[in-house]
């Protein structure tokens, strides 16, 4: 690819070098060279891309430039895109783009500069830096309860730039599709991702944890983490079977202990640094009827200063309606714990 990308003015130069080379040639052969030539050229040029579509620079060095009216080349640079960076089309205009980078910069770059985001996963060398540990479950057996029996949640692959996420499928036990979930939108920076997708990013993983009648009412449900890169306060999103598809319960909410001591957990939105909070740093296993293994964190303040440190432990944990209760500690808090 890196022959062929030529910024706007860099094509018009070549085309009219060319065409000037051969106005002076006189042979059949020569106009035959310079005819290729030109067809080479125009399907270097990138394919149509629709507005809200996701691409990715596959080179590096090209010119975001302002609008440019009849001549984008001489227009004003704003920035590069290097390759892999991806944008979001906003229009196009002739043979040139229009789109929001990634950090929200905007800007116009040449569209042959830019290839759909599925089509530069699919060429890259090891396709799989873009989805899911293959060690990662992906199919469950679940109990859809009344009128479906015994059934099965398969998470499938949606490639990204970011690491990979899944979308649910939902099928009866003979393997027929009863609910297939979204695909959910990654590059949207301004929102949260939706409860009803999955995903494995570098930045942190939302993957089921907890997936069986949680309730106790005969409905399945998941609950997973929002993905995080720090030792902080989890987050969790919970989605429920409602018989037809799976809809959200709740959306970033963390399980922190309140009051303080009284080893029960209320599912809440939380705000704030982690001193001093005890919370439910992940689940481990769901054991069934209403019991689930979890570890449990708590950044433990140290004298009267500012310091904190960091206890951890495994504590077996019955499920309520707005939360969790300490059934049993598996192993009491302390620190140092590897």
């Amino acid at each position: 690819m890196r022959h062929f990308i030529m910024e706007g003015d860099a094509v018009n130069d070549w085309l009219r070098l060319f065409v000037k080379r051969c106005s002076m040639l006189r042979c059949v052969q020569s106009m035959f060279s310079c005819t290729i030539l030109v067809l080479w050229t125009t399907m270097a040029l990138g394919e149509t891309l629709q507005p809200g579509q996701v691409a990715v620079s596959v080179d590096g060095g090209n010119n975001l430039r302002e609008f440019g009216g009849p001549d984008y080349a001489q227009a004003k640079i704003l920035g590069t895109l290097e390759a892999g960076d991806w944008v979001r089309v906003l229009r196009q205009d002739g043979n040139w783009t229009q789109v929001a980078r990634y950090d929200g910069k905007q800007g116009f770059v040449n569209s042959k500069c830019l290839v759909p985001v599925d089509k530069y996963i699919a060429t890259q060398k090891d396709p799989d830096e873009y989805v899911c540990s293959k060690e990662m479950s992906r199919r469950f057996e679940a109990d859809l309860g009344a009128g479906t029996g015994r059934g099965r949640i398969v998470l499938e692959d949606v490639p990204d730039l970011f690491g990979g996420g899944a979308r649910i499928r939902v099928q009866s036990a003979a393997g027929k599709t009863l609910w297939l979930g979204p695909v959910g939108d990654v590059y949207d920076t301004k929102s949260p991702p939706s409860p009803l997708t999955f995903y494995c990013h570098h930045s942190g993983v939302s993957w089921p944890e907890l997936l069986g009648d949680l309730s106790g009412d005969g409905h399945l449900e998941i609950i997973a983490p929002l993905g995080q890169s720090d030792v902080s306060v989890s987050a969790y999103n919970r989605i429920r079977w409602n018989g037809s598809a799976f809809v959200p319960v709740f959306a970033g909410l963390s399980l922190v202990e309140s009051p303080t001591g009284s080893g029960k957990y209320v599912f809440r939105h939380y705000e704030g640094d982690s001193q001093g909070i005890r919370w439910v740093m992940s689940f481990t296993k769901w054991r069934g009827q209403g019991l689930a293994e979890a570890e449990v964190y708590e950044y433990a303040r140290q004298g009267k200063g500012d310091g904190t440190e960091l206890l951890t432990g495994k504590a077996l944990l019955q499920l309520t309606p707005g939360g969790a209760a300490i059934k049993a500690w598996i192993e009491p808090l302390r620190a140092g714990r590897p």
